[in-house]
């Protein structure tokens, strides 16, 4: 039996946490802060204020999950809960897996099994914790004995990877319709002679698209 320790991410809580962090303190001190006459000061301070309710609302965002692996299937204990949280620990056996997807994200990757029988249980990993955690080595030994296990069974018994969205139709179209806007937006550019005080924005829409076509082109060559 091998044993996984996971940080398990609320992006809800996160963004929750974040907001009431930050609008708290300028609505109690912002008599304060308009009669303060040093601005650098301010700034400084608000930037502080920034990188600390960061931090502050990603630790109270995560929690702390244990997976224990064997033949029989998996085992989740919480050993630390999300803030007000109170799940229990439970078990999945293997027989009553139907289906599993792991959905790869910039900011939070997802990965859910769906029962038969049960609920769904899923995992949303912030990427800040990749190589601080075991949750890339679960994802791979999961997928090694979901392999071994469908070696074994009759088809109608196999656990299925369902497809995340890189990997589906809607995906792929997706896609296509970035290419398109590039496409109109590079013959628009040459055209009109874009300002160069755009760049920026124009930068940033390339590398956004250019992202998510080359996660398609990956995920869908690698299917």
């Amino acid at each position: 039996m091998k044993t996984y320790r996971i940080k398990q991410s609320s992006p809800l809580i996160f963004i929750i946490t974040l907001i009431f962090l930050i609008c708290s303190p300028i609505i109690i001190f912002k008599d304060v802060l308009n009669e303060t006459h040093n601005k650098n000061f301010v700034m400084i301070l608000i930037v502080a204020l920034f990188f600390g309710v960061y931090y502050l609302a990603r630790f109270v965002s995560t929690a702390n999950i244990q997976i224990k692996m064997d033949e029989l299937g998996i085992k989740i204990t919480w050993a630390k809960q999300f803030l007000l949280q109170k799940r229990s620990d439970f078990e999945i056996e293997w027989i009553d897996i139907k289906e599993f997807k792991i959905e790869p994200d910039r900011n939070w990757d997802k990965f859910k099994i769906i029962s038969k029988y049960y609920d769904k249980f899923e995992i949303l990993h912030n990427t800040d914790y990749d190589g601080k955690d075991d949750y890339s080595d679960f994802i791979k030994d999961f997928e090694t004995k979901v392999k071994e296990i469908n070696s074994v069974n009759i088809e109608s018994n196999n656990i299925n990877r369902a497809p995340n969205f890189y990997e589906s139709t809607l995906g792929l179209l997706f896609a296509i319709f970035l290419i398109i806007i590039l496409l109109v937006l590079t013959i628009v550019m040459i055209k009109s002679k874009y300002h160069i005080s755009n760049i920026a924005a124009i930068i940033a829409v390339y590398f956004g698209a250019l992202y998510y076509i080359f996660e398609v082109y990956n995920h869908r060559k690698n299917k």
